[in-house]
C-alpha cells in the first residue's frame, strides 16, 4: 500500500494512501487504521529530550476513504506512520512505515532573566539562560529584547540578537541617566516570536556612581 504523508502544521500531519488492491482485499474493505507514534529522538540539529511512547491508533471508515489528517501532535515532532485495510475478518497487512515532522512553531517559554547590572549612567546589561529544549518548538535563531521606562507606556523599543553559542547577556545603550527600565526577552524561531519573559526592572547609574549589579 502506497502511504504518503506531509505536515498540516506545526501539530497537524496530512495522511494520504493508495487502495488495497483488488485481489488482495478478500472481503469488503471496511476501513482504514492509521498507526503511529512518536519517535525516540526529533530534530537532530538541536538537542531535545524525547521520549518514546505507546502506538496509537486512528481508525477511518469507509472503503474510499483515502485521506486523514492526524491533529493534536507535538510541535516540530518526528511521527511514523503506518496505514492498513480491514474487513469483517479482521486487518489487513500494514504499510511500511513512512516518518514525517510537525512543523515549527514560536518557542512556548521565554528565556529566563537571572540578572543585570548597569555599565554607566546610560547603558545596561541584561544576562539571561537558555528556553528549555522541549519548548523551542523549532531551531532556535536568536532573540528579541524589548524595553521601555518603566511604567511609562509607549516607550518600547525592540532590540534584535543573533544568536551566536553561549551568548546569554546584551548590552543596551543610549538609555536616560539613572532611569528605571522594565527589559524583557523572548526567542523567535522561522515562525516568529515566541512568549515574552516577565519584566526585568532595573536602573541605570547616577552620574560618576559605581556599578550596581542586580539579580533574581
Amino acid at each position: 500500500m502506497d502511504v504518503k504523508a506531509q505536515n498540516a502544521s506545526s501539530t497537524g500531519i496530512n495522511v494520504t494512501w493508495q487502495p488495497v488492491e483488488e485481489k488482495l482485499q478478500y472481503g469488503i474493505i471496511l476501513g482504514y487504521r492509521i498507526r503511529y507514534k512518536k519517535e525516540a529522538s526529533a530534530a537532530p540539529l538541536i538537542l531535545r529530550r524525547r521520549r518514546s511512547i505507546d502506538l496509537l491508533e486512528t481508525e477511518v471508515l469507509g472503503g474510499n476513504n483515502l485521506t486523514w489528517t492526524l491533529e493534536g501532535l507535538e510541535m516540530f515532532t518526528n511521527y511514523c506512520i503506518q496505514v492498513l485495510g480491514f474487513n469483517s475478518k479482521g486487518d489487513g497487512n500494514t504499510s511500511d512505515s513512512i516518518c514525517v515532522m510537525t512543523d515549527e512553531d514560536v518557542p512556548t517559554m521565554p528565556p529566563n532573566i537571572i540578572g543585570g547590572f548597569n555599565l554607566s549612567s546610560t547603558s545596561l546589561t541584561i544576562e539571561w539562560s537558555h528556553i528549555p529544549p522541549e519548548f523551542v518548538n523549532g531551531i532556535l535563531l536568536g532573540y528579541l529584547i524589548a524595553y521601555q521606562i518603566s511604567n511609562e507606556a509607549g516607550s518600547s523599543q525592540n532590540v534584535p540578537i543573533e544568536l551566536e553559542l553561549g551568548e546569554l547577556s546584551k548590552n543596551i545603550t543610549d538609555l536616560l541617566v539613572y532611569t528605571e527600565y522594565c527589559v524583557r526577552i523572548a526567542g523567535r524561531t522561522r515562525i516568529g516570536t515566541g512568549n515574552w519573559s516577565e519584566c526585568f526592572n532595573i536602573t541605570t547609574d547616577e552620574e560618576g556612581k559605581a556599578t550596581i549589579k542586580q539579580q533574581f
